[in-house]
């Protein structure tokens, strides 16, 4: 789920402490602290952040890149689609 909310359009979102391996839930309206200590998910979230920003195929925001769900023979099951922007395109 982590990949594929980076690979789809729109910006990937992060609950406050996941990349940091936080194991609990923050409290909503009391001072919770998150430790800076780089977890587990750190480095996959790096490097995905990084895919997504240097790859137009991945681009969002204005002039995104575009998107198109593939058909597949079970739909329900098996997600596929392409991005396209420029010369870059991804078949995930």
């Amino acid at each position: 789920m982590t990949a594929l909310s980076y690979v789809m359009p729109g910006m990937p979102l992060i609950y406050s402490g996941n990349e940091y391996g936080l194991n609990h839930s923050l409290k909503f309206f009391e001072k919770d602290s998150i430790p800076k200590t780089k977890g587990a998910a750190w480095e996959l979230r790096r490097k995905l952040g990084k895919l997504k920003t240097e790859n137009s195929a991945l681009n969002g925001g204005k002039k995104s890149a575009s998107y198109k769900k593939i058909a597949t023979p079970n739909d329900t099951e098996i997600l596929a689609f392409e991005r396209e922007k420029t010369v870059r395109k991804l078949f995930i």
